[in-house]
């Protein structure tokens, strides 16, 4: 069940994060995810999260029985659960920063963007116009 819901989590913060991705942009605090994000694809960055998840779950579950493989499982799953708390702290917030936001979609005009911003709004924009083209 621990894996799981660790599994559930880990999907939900992919959600998200492709969410604000897509839309206007985010600042990413971790420093290799933002460079797996400056790949510019939601493929790339979804593959790269469910393996990572998946991996992990997958040696939790074959060790299952050992109190390390299960402190392990806490440890993820406490740190997936403080992610959470900090989704919902952002997303209850997010509407006091919109006109920043906005700011930042439209490649800054003047406004120097927080260390660690990224966004896919490119990779969106460009599938749009393929699909209008056809």
């Amino acid at each position: 069940m621990l894996v799981f819901a660790i599994v559930v989590l880990s999907i939900a913060d992919l959600y998200l994060t492709l969410t604000f991705l897509l839309s206007t942009g985010m600042v990413e605090a971790n420093p290799v995810a933002r460079l797996v994000i400056e790949q510019g694809s939601p493929w790339v960055l979804g593959v790269w999260k469910l393996a990572l998840v998946l991996l992990p779950a997958a040696i939790f579950l074959c060790f299952s029985k050992r109190k390390l493989s299960e402190a392990g499982a806490w440890v993820c799953f406490l740190a997936l659960g403080a992610l959470a708390v900090q989704w919902k702290v952002y997303t209850d917030r997010v509407h006091e920063m919109t006109p920043y936001i906005s700011i930042l979609y439209q490649d800054g005009h003047g406004v120097e963007r927080p260390e660690g911003w990224v966004c896919m709004t490119k990779w969106r924009d460009d599938r749009a116009t393929a699909i209008a083209r056809r």
